[in-house]
């Protein structure tokens, strides 16, 4: 399943990296209609400006968990009401403390403050130091 993709201005950014922000707004037209209305999502990826996907600090990953129309008076839409897509953002965000990947509620339960990859990573690196020590203290005992 594809995420749906949201590009967002530096200042919408930092309010939902800070957890200020708790839904995205896109104008109820047929562009979005078209992207939104019967259409399944398993995530979101809210993006600051159009990042490569290298640069994961540029990038917040969410849950999808559905939109709601609203009408809304928002600066960036001007000063009349709008018909709105309230796109749900999930509240609590948390990050893997190694690569800031948002993390799943699986991930925080099982591997606490790392995301799968960087908890198999870690472990890795962990027995492999762990085998060098005993190496060389097997070789200082001899």
């Amino acid at each position: 399943m594809k995420p749906l993709i949201l590009n967002l201005k530096k200042e919408y950014f930092q309010e939902i990296k800070l957890g200020a922000k708790k839904e995205e707004y896109r104008l109820c037209t047929p562009y979005w209609q078209k992207r939104l209305e019967n259409k399944k999502y398993d995530k979101v990826l809210i993006k600051l400006g159009y990042p490569k996907n290298s640069e994961i600090e540029k990038i917040l990953e969410f849950k999808y968990l559905g939109y709601e129309i609203k009408t809304i008076k928002h600066k960036h839409f001007g000063d009349d009401p709008v018909k709105v897509y309230s796109i749900k953002l999930k509240s609590s965000i948390k990050a893997c403390t190694n690569c800031g990947k948002v993390l799943t509620e699986e991930e925080i339960e099982y591997y606490n403050h790392f995301c799968d990859n960087c908890e198999s990573e870690i472990h890795e690196e962990l027995i492999n130091e762990l085998t060098k020590n005993n190496n060389k203290e097997k070789k200082i005992w001899k």
